[in-house]
């Protein structure tokens, strides 16, 4: 197996097989093969020196009348044993007396000669046992009895532990390839999805791939957590996009927004500048009062869109902050035709008021009073040339608050953007603005636990109905 391979979890998950089974299941076989061969040529010792002492036993007297056909005919019965593969009987001159030989057996020749005082002795070879043990007959000593016995048949066992370890090696083999198999079907081809697909994901930053899903197991689970968190990525990618052209396209609204009023009070600054010079006659009193009246409107508007910046941040800081009071809401009405007849008569709208009694809760005056202006701001803006009507009255514990209009009208696919920040559904170079008051009436509505709602048609005006808690007033 390759060095690549073996980085691959495939690789290493078959590694891993070869060593928690084959390695300990091919050492027991061979430790029990060990075991076994070692048992069975116990039992072959034990067998060859019985029979030795069984041959000790009858030999004494042949050796005794040194009759050595007898002692051959004995060897030849006793010698039967499959292992043995030849006998002899030894005088006690330590030399040869008599012998037997299998045939079938034939190879080293057996000992002219041994130690006629040798004693018990037990020979282990690889191809035989030995065997020499005395012959005593009532404590007197005849000769020695030589037995050889072959180890073909402790050599054929071992052959076949070799062909059986041989067999269950490549059973193995064959079984982890058809795992290998498995579990690339099962487990790696899925786990190399995931892996394709991250790697993917790093190399392009393509958040529009998905991993597939072909289980409910934890790899699925896992492609579904990745998936998710794709998908997650994605999402705040497309915000940030739509984001940064929201803050593109509200950088360059304010900056037409600011460049407006700071125009017009350039033109006019420089206009009484020329009038002033000192070859020149000092204008009547209401012709400049007249030529600075524009001043207070203009100073006024941008007053109000840093107003809606400095709200805009408090809001997204988490630091808008109330100061509630006794407030009627009636009252604050009643004071629109005042504030806003400049305004009024420059938009040719009339403003119709509609009050059941005082409806007194606990708010925050400055900031309803935004709300209020806010609202009928944005009728005037909307809805030049026709009525706003304004009602307020009172319904159980809530307070309401209606401005219609009977302008340009929202579509319904429309009426909740409107509340989003820098959102307008009109362009910005017939309607001036900042496309924050909205959003900021939404706010502080919310803020003292209200809500506000908006009913409209294109072509048809619009309708927004604020509702207030009136808490306790005391």
């Amino acid at each position: 197996m390759s060095a690549a391979a073996l980085r691959s979890i495939q690789g290493k998950l078959l590694v891993l097989f070869l060593l928690a089974t084959l390695v300990p299941l091919g050492s027991g076989l061979v430790v029990a093969a060990a075991v076994d061969l070692r048992r069975q040529e116990q039992n072959l010792v034990d067998r060859v020196s019985k029979l030795a002492s069984i041959v000790e036993e009858y030999s004494a007297a042949d050796l005794a009348f040194e009759d050595p056909d007898a002692a051959r005919q004995a060897l030849t019965k006793v010698a039967r044993l499959e292992e043995v593969r030849g006998a002899a009987l030894y005088s006690t001159s330590g030399k040869l007396f008599a012998t037997y030989r299998r045939e079938a057996l034939a190879g080293d020749a057996i000992p002219e000669w041994v130690d006629p005082h040798i004693q018990r002795r037990v020979e282990v070879f690889p191809e035989r046992v030995t065997v020499y043990t005395p012959v005593i007959h009532r404590e007197e000593r005849y000769g020695t009895f030589y037995l050889e016995a072959s180890t073909n048949q402790l050599r054929d066992r071992a052959n076949a532990y070799r062909r059986g370890l041989g067999v269950v090696a490549a059973g193995l083999l064959a079984l982890y390839f058809l795992l290998a198999v498995a579990l690339q079907r099962l487990l790696l081809r899925p786990l190399a999805e995931l892996t394709d697909v991250a790697r993917k994901l790093a190399r392009t930053g393509d958040y529009s791939l998905r991993a597939p899903k072909h289980s409910d197991d934890e790899l699925g689970v896992l492609a579904e957590t990745l998936n998710a968190m794709v998908a997650e990525v994605e999402r705040r990618q497309g915000e940030a996009r739509e984001a940064l052209k929201a803050r593109d396209d509200f950088l360059s609204v304010a900056s037409h927004e600011l460049k407006t009023p700071l125009t017009t009070l350039k033109l006019l600054t420089q206009r009484i500048q020329m009038m002033l010079q000192p070859d020149k006659e000092l204008p009547e009193r209401e012709l400049l009062l007249r030529m600075l009246s524009p001043y207070d409107r203009q100073v006024l508007r941008l007053e109000k869109l840093v107003s809606q910046l400095l709200d805009v941040t408090r809001i997204a800081a988490g630091r808008l902050q109330l100061e509630p009071e006794v407030v009627d809401l009636v009252k604050l009405v009643s004071e629109l035709p005042e504030r806003f007849h400049d305004e009024l008569v420059h938009a040719g709208c009339t403003l119709e008021l509609s009050v059941s009694g005082p409806v007194v809760g606990r708010w925050d005056p400055f900031r309803l009073d935004q709300v209020l202006s806010n609202l009928v701001s944005n009728a005037l803006k909307y809805g030049a040339g026709g009525p706003i009507q304004v009602s307020v009255g009172q319904d159980g514990s809530r307070g309401y608050l209606t401005v219609r209009d009977h302008g340009i009208g929202i579509a319904p696919a429309e009426q909740e953007r409107i509340f989003a920040p820098f959102e307008r559904v009109v362009s910005a170079r017939h309607y001036g603005g900042l496309g924050l008051g909205l959003y900021i009436t939404r706010q502080l509505v919310e803020a003292h636990g209200g809500r506000i709602t908006v009913q409209s048609r294109e072509g048809e005006g619009a309708t927004f109905t604020v509702e207030l808690p009136l808490g306790t007033a005391t």
